[in-house]
């Protein structure tokens, strides 16, 4: 559909419509006249002249006039004409009062194309998303060989999926600013230490400024001087001022007769009071022009303005836009040129200059593009001269919009609401030296089920400034942006005997919005089982092993949340039934007694010591100082030998703690370690499997008679123990194992539960 870019500052309107409107009038009053003598005739010829007069208004781009002509028409005739109906519709369309335009359309009894395209737009800016899927689906049936229909499939994709983009993102935190008011701010631009943008507020004069487009006033350029005077306000405030009473002049152009004294509606509010909370100045008095100025962009020398104009000449009884430039000169900017890259019979706006200043990106409506308004490149010869204009090809543009360009560094930033979104224009970035790349929604809240648009950002990307009318009109945001990670780690432990597996890769798998696996890093268990990613917050992820474990299943999902350390536990490694190829002499290590593995640690061992500890106590008890003083004069004197920790719990507490807890003593006797013997130390801890004394009854025990399970062996050896699954010494191969996994100090058996909620974090409204 067309979004109706001409009122998202196209601006295509006639400039001299106040003197225009004089004539109008007389016209439309000489054709009353003239009905009173034609004598007998029908209603609809009797009032023809409130047809006119409203298709007058409606060809001049004049929309919020031409509506009391149609209902007068329309009451007057006492009919229901269909054409005059829609055209209400496009009216109220083009306006953005979206709710009217929803009801008017949808009393019609035909639609057309348009007309349904139109509809599931705006039921997707309603956030109805489930209306607008099912219109577009029901135009893809019907069309489904037609070009259109790719356009059809984007919007739906983007409607069916934009729960992705809802997540909420803690690398951005936008502010309303308090530069807004009840009209219009939109496409600011950091200069200095200021901040430009474009307004259609009132300044204050006594004269009614109207663009009859809206029946709101014209834009011009104003300039805040220091970006840190502005500040957060509450939206609502301005809301409640711009229904205040007594703010505006308002003036009635309808036609006047001697019955209806200009009452065919109600009075056109044609300028509203500024906000009291800021007062800003124009930019430069020098580049005001009749009719739209804006938007800017300013070359990085800062000798140059790039902005948009609406032609003094007339296409079609429409002043249309044209890109200029103006020089600095001494009293202030001037020498304005028009470029020559301009379209005698269409439109060309948004400009974007590059760093360099020897490429200029802009929107235009010209013919021989891929659909509504495409984005455009033009190179630098000389200072007046340009080259051709190039249009950006599929990877930008598309049967949709593409308006609003900003260049950063490589990349190209820009809104449309061609490709997949959320509704209405959203923003989007694509890289200008990658080939076929394709440009990714910046998702919420940058985007809104609203137009968002004319973004900005400082150099070092911590700052920047956009413009959306999902408050109701288009108002300026200010945004704080740094990238945020956090930190996933856990331990790795064979599920039955509850020891550390090293030494294992992990990958860690990431999904795109359409659903595609990828691979984002890798890392390696170390000694002691323990495995650490940077994530992102608010992502699902998969880790996978690679061989031996290489038919692990995709159903270990881990999911990052907004604390600093996520999934600070333990993924268990649950043995699978051994599959054809592995041999007896495996499944026979595979069903090995942990016990037996101590017993062959203990034969292993030159020696074997043992500490306990206090119940539910990391630390050893103070008895046992002599013990561990003992073991570290033996590996000092003998600088070859190794040392195997392995630390017990006794049955107290879930499976969970008393993992944590052994893992604890175990790094508790390792931390008491001269750091060159540490080097020669492996850490195991074991699960309630093998306890001295059994765990008949988990929490129905004798504390003291518990001691005995409450232990840690320290093995010194001559030789490493094996940098594997500690099983038993001598098994020839690691077992083949199922990944599982918990977090968040819950057990979840990850490969059942295949949809894990992924947790939000706090949203930036």
């Amino acid at each position: 559909m067309n979004l109706d870019l001409e009122g998202h500052r196209l601006f295509h309107q006639d400039i001299f419509k106040i003197m225009r409107i004089k004539i109008s009038t007389i016209v439309t009053v000489l054709l009353f006249l003239q009905s009173f003598s034609t004598g007998a005739q029908s209603s609809k010829d009797k009032y023809a002249y409130l047809r006119i007069a409203a298709d007058k208004e409606m060809n001049a781009l004049r929309y919020r006039y031409a509506i009391p002509y149609y209902r007068a028409y329309l009451q007057k005739t006492k009919s229901n004409d269909a054409a005059v109906v829609q055209l209400i519709g496009d009216a109220y369309f083009k306006m953005r009062r979206n709710d009217s335009a929803i009801f008017i359309y949808n009393s019609l009894a035909e639609k057309s194309v348009q007309i349904k395209e139109r509809l599931a737009e705006l039921y997707a800016t309603e956030k109805n998303y489930a209306t607008a899927i099912k219109i577009y689906q029901a135009l893809i049936a019907q069309n489904a060989a037609s070009e259109r229909s790719k356009y059809y499939q984007s919007r739906v994709q983007g409607f069916s999926k934009v729960n992705i983009y809802l997540r909420d993102s803690i690398d951005w935190s936008l502010q309303y600013l308090s530069i807004n008011s009840s009209a219009h701010e939109f496409s600011p631009f950091m200069y200095k230490d200021g901040l430009a943008f474009v307004s259609n507020r009132d300044r204050g004069t006594l004269t009614p400024k109207s663009y009859t487009w809206d029946g709101r006033g014209f834009e011009d350029i104003y300039w805040v001087a220091k970006r840190s005077d502005l500040f957060q306000i509450d939206p609502t405030l301005i809301k409640q001022q711009s229904e205040q009473k007594g703010l505006n002049y308002s003036i009635d152009f309808t036609p006047q007769t001697s019955n209806d004294n200009n009452t065919l509606s109600k009075k056109i509010l044609l300028s509203k009071s500024d906000t009291p909370l800021v007062k800003v100045p124009l930019f430069e008095t020098l580049l005001q022009f009749k009719g739209h100025t804006g938007p800017l962009t300013i070359s990085e020398d800062d000798n140059t303005i790039y902005f948009t104009k609406n032609k003094f000449k007339e296409v079609k009884g429409v002043h249309l836009l044209e890109i200029c430039s103006s020089s600095k000169t001494s009293i202030g900017w001037g020498n304005v040129k028009v470029l020559s890259f301009n379209d005698p019979i269409s439109s060309s706006y948004h400009p974007t200059i590059n760093a360099g200043g020897n490429v200029l990106y802009f929107s235009s409506d010209r013919a021989g593009g891929y659909g509504g308004s495409d984005l455009y490149k033009v190179e630098k010869i000389t200072d007046s001269t340009w080259s051709a204009p190039v249009n950006l090809g599929p990877s930008v543009n598309t049967q949709g919009n593409e308006v609003f360009p900003f260049v950063k560094d490589n990349d190209l930033i820009f809104s449309s609401d061609g490709w997949s979104g959320m509704g209405g224009l959203d923003l989007f970035q694509v890289s200008l030296t990658k080939t076929n790349a394709q440009p990714k929604n910046f998702g919420y809240p940058v985007n809104s089920s609203a137009d968002d648009f004319g973004f900005v950002m400082s150099a070092n990307q911590q700052e920047g400034y956009l413009s959306s009318n999902r408050y109701g009109t288009d108002d300026v945001f200010g945004f704080k942006y740094a990238i945020i990670e956090t930190i996933m780690k856990g331990v790795l432990l064979d599920a039955k005997t509850k020891m550390v597996i090293p030494s294992i890769k992990l990958y860690r798998y990431g999904q795109d919005d359409n659903g595609n696996r990828y691979i984002i890093d890798s890392t390696v268990t170390n000694e002691m089982g323990y495995y650490e990613f940077k994530v992102r917050p608010n992502q699902m992820y998969k880790l996978e092993t690679i061989k031996p474990f290489d038919y692990i299943p995709d159903s270990l999902k881990a999911a990052a949340n907004n604390e600093t350390v996520v999934n600070n536990g333990y993924w268990y490694l649950q043995r699978k039934t051994p599959i054809e190829e592995e041999s007896k002499g495996q499944d026979l290590a595979n069903k090995k007694d942990a016990n037996d593995w101590l017993n062959e640690l203990k034969n292993a061992a030159v020696h074997y010591y043992t500490v306990y500890h206090h119940f539910d106590k990391a630390a050893y008890r103070q008895a046992d100082e002599k013990t561990v003083q003992q073991v570290i004069a033996e590996l000092k004197a003998n600088p070859d030998y190794w040392l195997q920790v392995v630390s017990a719990t006794d049955c107290m507490g879930s499976m969970d703690y008393n993992i944590n807890l052994s893992s604890r003593r175990a790094q508790n006797i390792f931390n008491q370690l001269p750091k060159e013997l540490q080097a020669h130390t492996r850490l195991s801890w074991v699960s309630k499997n093998e306890l001295r004394l059994p765990c008949l009854e988990d929490n129905a025990f004798n504390k003291a008679e518990q001691e005995t399970n409450r232990y840690t062996y320290l093995f010194v050896t001559k030789v490493a123990i094996p940098n594997g699954t500690n099983m038993a010494p001598g098994t020839s191969k690691t077992p083949k194992l199922l990944l599982t996994g918990s977090g968040e100090g819950n057990l979840i058996d990850f490969s059942k539960a295949l949809n894990i909620e992924v947790p939000k974090t706090k949203s930036n409204k």
